[in-house]
């Protein structure tokens, strides 16, 4: 064989690689990019899983390894046990067939979307960003396109908010990942000024949660004493979580004072004094739902109560409990269980628990845990990504105890336990290797071509 024949066909190969690796960029960035619309069949079906789910077997054909990392293991068996207890407590409630089809769909659809984020996304970082840049992109266009109700009272923190935030984080990624820590950090907080601005808390918390865990707020050393411990060393780690949650607490006690002051506007005050009225503080009156799931996990620890499970009791006990406990029922927020009797839970752990039993509330413990060891990891060895990941991370903790599981959060949470299970495996490149790169989310490496799929 030639020089010339080597050359041609090491040419054709590289042609085959380039032209795989753009289709997976071009799906990538539609699957994100269809998160503004949602299709209605016998349930929801978001835009991203339409797009994304078709390619699957092609995907997983190609990288059969990426979806069998073991860290990624546990999560699948945790979750085919998640709907052997769904399936149970459906059975034994007499579940409607609707509901029932619905509740299997929404595991069945978060196990593909995995696979299919796995497959695609998997040690690749840039592409990573360009999934959630896409992502970012379609929430903001879905408020134009196809508002939902929630999106239409309140379209800055149903609708407009998540999506400007992620490109927020992604621009401050560009800047920390060439340790340009000022300007990364001024635009974090320039967001969580914005989100206090509109009164929307759990953002603007996270927000400066992520501030004080990535960037060098302290100084290292007060001449020749050493302040901080050895960075990457667990007593840092250690340090940083004791000053992170000091400064959430004085962070929330101070929102509470400026809204309860009046100064972000007359709602913002009416909602926080209906909140902080009760016995139990602001968190329990913005989040009164956990007084009622956890009284229907005791009453039925080890099966659920069904899928969609409907109670009209547990409804009624929720109103009762807010106004025993001094909370003002009249200034509570609307929730949709009021009108469909579904059991109040708004968590992702205790509405899994409640409909599906133990089996639902492991494989919520089990993200937990691994959200909480990823969010250190980056502590210790923050990758380029650190400002993206660790928002996100620290949200789905948040999501995890006080949010619904909700259908743009099927392919959002798929999209991070493929993070966690490349920061687990080392495979997201730290900044200290990356300081003098440019980052690939921004720009395409002209020399090399698209990067191999």
């Amino acid at each position: 064989m030639t020089a010339a024949t080597r050359t041609l066909i090491r040419h054709r190969k590289s042609s085959s690689r380039d032209a795989a690796s753009l289709a997976a960029d071009f799906l990538c960035f539609l699957t994100g990019l269809a998160s503004c619309f949602v299709f209605h069949l016998v349930g929801d079906l978001p835009g991203s899983e339409l797009v994304l789910i078709p390619f699957i077997p092609i995907l997983f054909a190609l990288h059969p390894e990426r979806v069998s990392q073991k860290s990624l293991r546990p999560v699948f068996l945790l979750m085919g046990l998640w709907l052997l207890g769904q399936v149970i407590s459906d059975t034994y409630r007499h579940t409607e067939i609707t509901d029932w089809l619905r509740g299997d769909a929404r595991i069945v659809f978060f196990f593909l979307d995995t696979i299919g984020l796995a497959s695609l996304l998997a040690r690749n970082e840039r592409r990573k960003g360009l999934f959630i840049f896409a992502y970012a992109v379609g929430t903001i266009l879905q408020v134009k396109i196809q508002p939902t109700p929630y999106m239409q009272v309140a379209p800055w923190k149903f609708g407009y908010s998540y999506g400007v935030t992620l490109l927020a984080t992604l621009a401050s990624c560009y800047f920390y990942a060439r340790r340009r820590y000022r300007s990364a950090s001024v635009i974090l907080l320039g967001m969580a000024a914005l989100h206090l601005i509109m009164n929307f808390r759990s953002p603007m918390l996270i927000l400066l949660i992520t501030v004080f865990i990535l960037f060098p707020i302290l100084p290292e050393r007060i001449g020749r004493h050493r302040i901080l411990p050895q960075q990457g060393s667990l007593a840092r780690a250690f340090m940083l979580v004791v000053l992170v949650l000091t400064a959430g607490g004085l962070a929330g006690i101070a929102l509470s004072r400026i809204a309860g002051a009046g100064f972000l506007g007359e709602q913002a005050q009416l909602k926080q004094q209906a909140q902080s009225s009760g016995k139990f503080g602001v968190l329990i009156g913005g989040r009164s739902e956990i007084l009622v799931s956890a009284r229907a996990v005791l009453d039925s620890p080890i099966l659920g109560h069904g899928s969609y499970a409907k109670d009209m009791r547990y409804v009624e006990m929720l109103n009762d409990l807010r106004i025993t406990y001094g909370y003002s029922d009249e200034e509570a927020e609307v929730d949709d269980a009021d009108e469909s009797a579904l059991i109040p839970t708004h968590s992702h752990l205790m509405g899994a628990w409640v409909e599906a039993g133990i089996l639902g509330a492991v494989v919520w413990c089990y993200i937990l845990l691994l959200t909480m060891k990823s969010i250190l990891k980056i502590t210790l060895h923050p990758p380029a990504l650190a400002p993206l990941y660790s928002f996100m991370l620290i949200g789905t903790v948040w999501s995890v105890l006080f949010s619904p599981f909700g259908l743009t959060g099927r392919i959002l949470l798929a999209f991070l336990l493929v993070v966690m299970s490349d920061l687990s495996q080392g495979s997201s490149p730290s900044v200290l290797r990356r300081a003098r790169q440019s980052v690939r989310v921004f720009r395409v490496d002209a020399r090399r071509g698209w990067v191999r799929i």
